[in-house]
C-alpha cells in the first residue's frame, strides 16, 4: 500500500550558474509539481502542497494502466503554441466546476509529466517506511 502523501522532489534556485557533480539540474518547465500514485488501476494526484488534485486533471486517468504501486514525481505541463503555459496550468489547477474542468481538459490538456521520477513500492520496501525520503538522485 502506498503512503497517503509523499513530499515531492523540489528544485532550489541558485544565486549564480554553476556546474557540479554533487547536484542534479533540471529545466524550469512552467508547470506544477505533482505526484501521481497508481493503485488498483486508479490514479491519485497530489500537489506540492500535499493536496489532492485528481479531479482537476481527468485526462491523466490513463496513468491507472501503470503497474499498481507506481509513483510518478514530476511537473505537469500544458503546452500552448509549442511552449509551456504556466497561466493555463494554474487556471486548470484551481478549477472546481466539473463542466469547466472537462472542457479545459480537452482544450488545454496536460501533455506530459516532465522530469518524472518513476518509483515502485516494491523497490522501496513492502511497507515503504521512511524510504520515500531518499536522496533525489536515487529517486530519479
Amino acid at each position: 500500500m502506498l503512503p497517503l502523501v509523499i513530499n515531492p522532489m523540489l528544485a532550489a534556485k541558485a544565486e549564480a550558474p554553476f556546474d557540479s557533480e554533487q547536484h542534479l539540474f533540471e529545466i524550469k518547465w512552467d508547470g506544477i509539481r505533482c505526484l501521481a500514485f497508481v493503485e488498483g488501476g486508479r490514479v491519485r494526484l497530489q500537489s506540492r502542497q500535499l493536496t489532492e488534485i485528481t479531479g482537476q486533471f481527468p485526462e491523466l486517468a490513463g496513468l491507472g494502466r501503470l503497474p499498481s504501486g507506481t509513483v510518478l514525481d514530476g511537473e505537469l505541463v500544458v503546452f500552448l503554441d509549442e511552449k509551456p503555459s504556466l497561466e493555463s496550468m494554474q487556471r486548470r489547477a484551481l478549477l472546481q466546476n466539473s463542466s469547466r474542468i472537462e472542457h479545459l481538459s480537452r482544450m488545454t490538456p496536460v501533455s506530459r509529466i516532465q522530469g518524472a521520477g518513476r518509483h515502485h513500492a516494491d523497490s522501496l520496501g513492502q511497507d515503504c517506511g521512511g524510504r520515500w525520503n531518499l536522496e533525489a538522485a536515487w529517486r530519479r
